[in-house]
């Protein structure tokens, strides 16, 4: 998270139960995904983690579900989130699916590993 502090194009969002950091996620403009084009209206989504204390009490699902509206409040151009999730990461698939993404059907290949490409469109009428 602190590599993203210096750039301006990344948004590190932390996710907090009363005084308690619970997890953060990264939202980025202007990403890049090898062979997948992200327009203007697009973020990215990237290290979505919820501290191991915390996991399998619905935060990240809660997370998912609260973002179209945070995003509508903060980023008021964007209509579209995108994010890459680990071929072997199937209870991060199930969230996200769960949760509005879909799937693309598009595959990355990064460090020795693939990558499931999933997308939400976001209703501007939230």
């Amino acid at each position: 998270m602190t590599e993203s502090l210096h750039e301006t194009q990344k948004y590190p969002i932390l996710i907090v139960k009363e005084e308690n950091l619970v997890g953060f996620f990264i939202l980025q403009r202007g990403k890049l995904i090898k062979n997948y084009p992200l327009s203007e209206e697009t973020l990215f989504l990237q290290n979505h983690s919820i501290d191991q204390r915390f996991q399998k009490k619905g935060y990240g699902k809660l997370s998912m579900e609260l973002l179209p509206a945070f995003i509508q409040e903060k980023f008021k151009d964007i209509n579209e989130v995108v994010l890459t999730v680990d071929y072997d990461n199937l209870s991060g698939q199930m969230l996200y699916l769960k949760t509005g993404f879909k799937d693309t059907k598009k595959r990355i290949k990064e460090k020795d590993t693939y990558k499931f490409i999933y997308a939400k469109k976001l209703d501007r009428t939230i």
